[in-house]
């Protein structure tokens, strides 16, 4: 499973430019979630298993040190990295003696989060335990899934095709991948949708449609909600990425 990341940073531009400027997955980090504010960080953060922690240091209310005293107290485990648009050394003294990893200047340079990514993997690959494989018959019920994702795929639909019951079924996503049936689902279809507005001039009806999606206004909804992005929003970075290349 890939390292979880999420960044805390007021501005949403930062965190969409972190998301897809940076190649998290080249060194095995996933970008998983945006937090507004350092009260909704404090709210959620504890409870979901995050690597890597991108802090913005100068937020309303609370700055990013304080938030990282404050998930510390309450014993987060990931490793945390400053982000600030100022250049302000002792801030990064402060954010040194608390265990932070990194300081970095925004706008973000892609290379140097790339050599900071390059090192953290190893280290966490280092301290991680031996992963057990994935069950052979597990394996199987993932690529029954892929296959039909675009389709209306209960949970029901795959226990019966499969010959599993769905509590097994739901034991086996949380021993196997660490997720339930609906979030690997979502992130299938998810994954397919970014094919289709990458690689095609499709309507975003027909993406939706084509991917599993109920309608259009839903499809936004799980889309922006997962990516940050509204579908159109998604597309046409990936064209200006593609114009710039």
């Amino acid at each position: 499973m890939p390292f979880r990341v999420s960044i805390v940073d007021d501005e949403p531009w930062t965190a969409i430019d972190a998301q897809h400027s940076i190649d998290w997955a080249r060194f095995g980090f996933s970008f998983c979630e945006h937090y507004s504010s350092p009260s909704e960080a404090l709210a959620r953060i504890p409870f979901v298993d995050y690597s890597l922690i991108l802090v913005d240091i100068r937020m309303p209310v609370m700055d990013g040190l304080e938030l990282i005293r404050k998930l510390k107290e309450r014993q987060v485990q990931a490793r945390f990295a400053i982000l600030s648009g100022y250049s302000d050394f002792e801030y990064a003294r402060t954010a040194m003696r608390l265990g932070v990893e990194d300081y970095f200047v925004k706008p973000l340079e892609p290379d140097e989060i790339h050599r900071f990514l390059n090192g953290l993997s190893r280290e966490l690959h280092e301290m991680q335990p031996a992963e057990p494989p994935i069950d052979p018959q597990f394996s199987g019920v993932l690529e029954y899934i892929d296959l039909h994702a675009p389709e209306k795929l209960r949970l029901e639909d795959v226990a019966d095709s499969l010959g599993y019951s769905k509590n097994y079924l739901c034991h086996l996503f949380q021993k196997n991948i660490g997720m339930t049936y609906v979030q690997y689902l979502t992130r299938k279809r998810i994954d397919n949708a970014k094919q289709l507005l990458s690689r095609t001039t499709l309507p975003l009806a027909d993406v939706a449609s084509r991917c599993g999606f109920s309608d259009l206004p839903y499809f936004t909804r799980v889309f922006k909600r997962e990516q940050n992005l509204t579908p159109a929003e998604y597309r046409k970075l990936q064209r200006t990425r593609g114009r710039e290349k």
